[in-house]
């Protein structure tokens, strides 16, 4: 029958993209790779995340070539005993950890050079936070990770009034 106010033999061309829906934190994976996928604590967008959670969660795309790029838009993690730790690999391998998210920030990117991430995070029994949004996209080049500061290596602020973008707790605020 053909597409209605078309002449006949017309050729199209159709666009097909990956649809993700939002993720909330929980032992899992995903092959996608595309700005498409949010992944939410396991609060979600609305609600914090729990008392003594300990999810993994692996982000690899087949074949991955060049760097995995992770956005949080934004992320709230108790800054003492919780934090997001995240591994360069399919693993959470202690010789492979990029960085551990904590404290709270507005756009923060990380990059991982394997083109495969997996997340761990980790909360205690005491303290829930409103935890993160995160977005995550691929290159087709090499990516240098971003030493990040956070409660654990801290950078020092030695003299008022101080300006900069380094934390005393948190990754990367100013």
């Amino acid at each position: 029958a053909g597409v209605p106010g078309n002449a006949p033999g017309a050729t199209f061309d159709i666009a097909i993209s990956e649809y993700c829906a939002p993720i909330n934190m929980s032992n899992g994976s995903s092959n996608f790779c595309n700005d498409a996928c949010i992944l939410y604590d396991s609060g979600g967008p609305l609600g914090d995340y729990g008392p003594v959670e300990t999810p993994i969660y692996t982000i690899c795309p087949p074949n991955p070539t060049g760097c995995l790029v992770l956005d949080f838009s934004t992320y709230d993690i108790d800054c003492v005993f919780d934090g997001l730790f995240i591994y360069n690999g399919n693993s959470t391998n202690p010789a492979d950890l990029i960085t551990v998210i904590r404290g709270t920030g507005t756009n923060l990117e990380v990059e991982v050079p394997s083109g495969c991430a997996t997340l761990f995070f980790q909360s205690n029994i005491a303290i829930a936070a409103g935890g993160w949004a995160m977005t995550w996209s691929c290159t087709a080049t090499p990516c240098t990770p971003t030493i990040v500061s956070d409660c654990n290596s801290a950078t020092a602020v030695t003299s008022l009034p101080f300006s900069g973008n380094y934390s005393t707790c948190g990754a990367g605020n100013s």
